[in-house]
């Protein structure tokens, strides 16, 4: 019942609804920082500290399909997500603030 709720769409249009837009940038981050589940309320925290600027950023950046929409491939930045999660004076959130600001 809830996946069908959360089709992802809203109707009649291809844009993708707001929760479900979050959801998926939120789950390409946890792929890009390369972590399990055990991970996820260090992801949250850290995607939770950002405004509401940089998250609207992310979110339109993490879920263009390089389609419609255009996409930037960053080679390297898993390491860089990883790295700054590993280094508490960076963490997880200012790494997603210099991301949104490129």
């Amino acid at each position: 019942f809830a996946s069908s709720q959360r089709s992802g769409r809203c109707r009649g249009s291809r844009r993708q609804a707001p929760e479900a837009a979050e959801e998926l940038a939120l789950a390409r981050i946890m792929c890009l920082t390369r972590s399990t589940r055990h991970r996820l309320p260090d992801v949250l925290d850290g995607w939770e500290r950002l405004g509401f600027g940089d998250r609207e950023i992310l979110v339109q950046h993490l879920t263009a399909d390089g389609l419609r929409q255009p996409t930037f491939f960053f080679g390297c930045l898993p390491s860089f997500l990883v790295g700054a999660m590993e280094v508490e004076a960076v963490g997880l959130a200012r790494g997603l603030m210099m991301l949104s600001d490129i």
